[in-house]
């Protein structure tokens, strides 16, 4: 079942089983054609195809750097996008350790050892190629977050209010003991699953700054283009899960 919380006209949170590209798998308008029990108006809301992209879990893997994730989205801009393939979805072990390195508001930090230029970084180059960007992330809240009592960004509570610390979320990067589950049935849960959102179009804006980059990096889009969607996709069977960014 699709679950879908909306943010304000930039921001919706969906939850449905694994995505690519961080997006739905709608059915095609011939699919929903092709069935009785859909009526037109329905039909006509529905997308044409699914987003379509190139994930780094599929080739990278355990291995994504700017410099590789940057070669593959060249390739994918020459030789795929006019074929519809537009987005790069960074899958996993883009991240310091969880259980000791974590942003001010208790989220992921970026490693900056693959990543010198960060995730705005990686977004202004992909969109100078005409391409999208998702990032990846798994459930649960960072031990370190819990250890610091990082703040929930935008409310008067931390970490230690919402964190289970009986038992550990699956993270594939660092293992077991990185991430605890989070109490949903506390104030302030649903709030730091939102903050990740707002990170989204914090990086937005940033990439979009950034424009054309010193070192020949290609240009990004004006800043009066861009316009930023984050999105919380996750697999309820697997755990896996991608906290979208789309530019």
């Amino acid at each position: 079942m699709k679950k879908t919380r909306s943010l304000g006209s930039k921001v919706t949170l969906l939850s449905f089983g694994l995505v690519t590209a961080c997006a739905a798998q709608a059915p095609t308008n011939d699919a929903v054609q092709d069935s009785p029990e859909m009526t037109h108006s329905a039909n006509a809301s529905l997308p044409g195809a699914p987003f379509m992209g190139w994930s780094t879990w599929n080739f990278i893997g355990h291995n994504p750097t700017e410099a590789n994730v940057e070669a593959q989205a060249r390739a994918v801009a020459s030789q795929l996008k006019s074929h519809g393939y537009n987005y790069i979805l960074l899958d996993d072990f883009w991240y310091s350790n969880p259980a000791t390195t974590v942003d001010a508001n208790g989220r992921w930090a970026v490693d900056t050892s693959r990543f010198p230029n960060g995730l705005a970084g990686l977004a202004s180059y992909l969109h100078g190629l005409g391409l999208e960007v998702g990032f990846y992330l798994t459930p649960g809240i960072p031990v370190a977050a819990v250890n610091q009592n990082t703040p929930i960004e935008g409310t008067s509570l931390h970490a230690k209010d919402i964190a289970d610390t009986s038992r550990f979320e699956t993270n594939y990067n660092f293992g077991d003991g990185t991430m605890y589950y989070i109490d949903y049935s506390k104030p302030g849960a649903q709030a730091f699953v939102d903050s990740w959102a707002n990170l989204a179009d914090e990086v937005a804006e940033r990439a979009a700054a950034i424009g054309s980059a010193p070192d020949g990096r290609a240009s990004a889009v004006e800043a009066s283009g861009v316009e930023a969607v984050g999105a919380v996709s996750t697999d309820t069977a697997t755990g896996r899960s991608a906290l979208c960014l789309r530019l």
